[in-house]
């Protein structure tokens, strides 16, 4: 029998958006969506780092959990979050050099 304090672990993922043109000088960002449906504001800890991003929300019952890598190095003093009616979005800008940039041209016969 389980006790009343027992806390469901739930792993959630993201609906995501990359503005990743991955062109020299651009800034692009991730835009993720989250669904933590009961969970209050002050109930939500998000963190990020340049490499990756952790959020764990809270109610009563459930404990959301999401950790999500990034490709590229996160502008982590320009993140910005919203949540409203159990939906939390951030925006994440990240600087993503151009990995052609000197890469040499193959000719095909």
């Amino acid at each position: 029998m389980e006790s009343k304090n027992t806390i469901r672990r739930v792993w959630i993922y993201p609906g995501m958006d990359c503005d990743c043109g991955c062109t020299e000088g651009e800034e692009d960002f991730y835009h993720l969506t989250y669904e933590l449906p009961g969970v209050k504001k002050e109930d939500i800890n998000l963190r990020v780092t340049k490499e990756a991003l952790r959020l764990i929300g809270k109610r009563s019952d459930i404990e959301y959990v999401n950790e999500f890598n990034f490709c590229c190095d996160a502008d982590v003093d320009n993140v910005k979050s919203s949540y409203e009616n159990g939906i939390l979005n951030v925006e994440i800008p990240f600087s993503c050099p151009n990995p052609f940039k000197d890469a040499k041209s193959v000719k095909i016969e």
